[in-house]
């Protein structure tokens, strides 16, 4: 709870919380006012309403009882003095002592004269063409005019009340860095913010997801588990499936916590990424999300079948769960349910069954084709226990099956129905758009199901662990 302190001749926001090193409790300053004008003017209605929604978006996770606030405001308000230098004070004395440290060091580490210095921009290459960048764009906007989005009051309020998290466009710029695949620099950059804005989540989310894409999972866990430390801080005491439904703060927790739940299950903690994945669906309500990872995380455990009722269970939302259900039928011996799965999943994503089947998929040149890739080279990753151990035995059998007449003239056929839906959009008709739905459904997976079992008995095609193909 957050209440009114003196401070000199300054009135403050506070709050008191628990130092996590020596157990006492301190005050942190939320908002300090300095003058009596200032004060005056965020106990007037339209003002104050201002000022509370700046400190309760900056500081969601605290609870503001306004009325005692403004009643402690106007009681001590004699305090402080009539006037104030704002914008000399708060704005062009902060940003003037930053930039002179940063020319001192920048005028004082003279490659020509010093080869220490010459090593020190080196290391610092990428972060100072960042800002080189991040210079240039800012000088671009600078002469944009003022209006009822940027301008701010005379008490410099909205500049005042940022800073604890990267700016949204800031983070715009980080995300287009990282998709374009240069993880040294896009780390190098993502580093620096992290340790300018200590309490923002979304910088370790990304440097988890490097550290991931790299396969230094250890790593990727500490970062995830950072961003879920730093998002808690952020959410009320008490996190219901509610504040996950109907708030954006709670994503970034979210977001963590299923990052996390990956990593864990590619480094072979498996109790800790269910436990992980049971509070996804307890306190963020996340059902799916809970059930789609339960099923990768049951199939490298060996439990085929929660693994594949897990799969079944979000198949409609992530077709490519229909691949981990035909993977545990196939350990369970019931052939036709795992041709139907294996089907269906390769009716939605033709490349990534190539890929499952341990056949060398084609470059992707489409948007789909780079959709399929990426989900193929996922599952494999997710899966990578599994495969690690029985994945020889499983790929000679849908190798057999994906290399069959049937199922090749299907995919050549899924195939050409896309390019047909492509050349549709530029016109009104759906034709092919409605076949390829009907194609990449669970009902037309399991009717073709049938004749590929009916192979399978004349021999064309091995059977799972030497089993016949249950009745349909």
């Amino acid at each position: 709870m957050a209440y009114v302190r003196k401070r000199g001749n300054q009135l403050a926001i506070v709050q008191g919380e628990r130092d996590p090193e020596s157990g006492k409790v301190c005050q942190r300053i939320l908002f300090t006012f300095y003058s009596k004008k200032e004060a005056i003017a965020a106990l007037d209605e339209a003002q104050s309403q201002l000022l509370q929604g700046l400190l309760e978006c900056e500081y969601p996770e605290i609870r503001f009882h306004w009325k005692r606030i403004w009643w402690a405001v106007a009681r001590n308000m004699e305090a402080l003095p009539e006037q104030y230098e704002y914008r000399e004070a708060e704005m062009v004395k902060r940003f003037r002592s930053d930039l002179c440290a940063f020319t001192r060091q920048l005028v004082l580490n003279d490659p020509q004269w010093l080869f220490p210095s010459a090593e020190l921009l080196r290391q610092h290459r990428f972060e100072l063409e960042y800002l080189i960048e991040l210079i240039g764009w800012r000088l671009k906007l600078c002469d944009a005019k003022p209006d009822e989005f940027n301008r701010d009051n005379e008490f410099y309020w909205r500049f005042r009340l940022r800073g604890r998290e990267v700016p949204a466009d800031t983070e715009e710029g980080i995300s287009a860095l990282y998709d374009r695949g240069d993880h040294e620099r896009t780390e190098a950059v993502l580093r620096l913010l992290a340790d300018t804005f200590e309490h923002d989540a979304e910088g370790h989310n990304y440097l988890g997801m490097i550290a991931l894409d790299r396969g230094n999972l250890e790593e990727a866990a500490r970062r995830f588990t950072m961003m879920m430390e730093l998002a808690r801080k952020r959410l009320p005491r008490r996190l219901t499936p509610r504040l996950f439904r109907n708030n954006h703060r709670g994503k970034p927790y979210r977001r963590g916590l299923s990052n996390l739940i990956i990593t864990l299950n590619r480094l072979g903690q498996h109790d800790k990424a269910l436990a992980h994945a049971d509070q996804l669906e307890t306190i963020c309500g996340d059902r799916d999300g809970a059930e789609y990872y339960r099923a990768l995380i049951h199939l490298n455990r060996g439990a085929w079948e929660d693994a594949a009722r897990a799969a079944r269970h979000v198949r409609n939302l992530w077709q490519e769960t229909s691949f981990v259900a035909a993977l545990a039928s196939f350990e369970i011996g019931r052939s036709e349910e795992c041709v139907a799965d294996f089907l269906h999943g390769a009716c939605n994503h033709p490349s990534a069954a190539m890929m499952i089947a341990g056949r060398r998929a084609k470059k992707p040149t489409t948007h789909d084709e780079a959709r399929d890739w990426e989900v193929g080279t996922a599952l494999l990753e997710n899966a990578g226990a599994y495969l690690a151990r029985r994945g020889a035995r499983v790929r000679r059998f849908l190798g057999s099956l994906i290399t069959s007449p049937g199922i090749a003239e299907l995919m050549s056929d899924v195939e050409e129905t896309r390019r047909r839906r492509d050349q549709e959009r530029r016109g009104s008709t759906r034709v092919a758009w409605d076949r390829l739905q009907h194609m990449e459904s669970v009902k037309f997976a399991q009717k073709h199901a049938v004749e590929i079992c009916r192979q399978f008995y004349a021999g064309a095609i091995p059977r799972a662990r030497g089993q016949r193909p249950h009745a349909e």
